[in-house]
């Protein structure tokens, strides 16, 4: 699976385009203007 694009609405994260994601899927987001500082740690599902 790919990044998805997202945005916040009112406060409320809005996704760009429908997802295949299974409901209850965990979705761990990071800003894009701190992709920067983002370190994977392995196990955190991340990598």
């Amino acid at each position: 699976m790919s990044a998805l694009k997202v945005h916040v609405e009112n406060g409320r994260i809005k996704v760009d385009e429908a997802t295949d994601l299974p409901n209850g899927t965990e979705v761990c987001l990071v800003p894009a203007d701190q992709l920067g500082d983002l370190v994977l740690v392995g196990g955190d599902g991340l990598g």
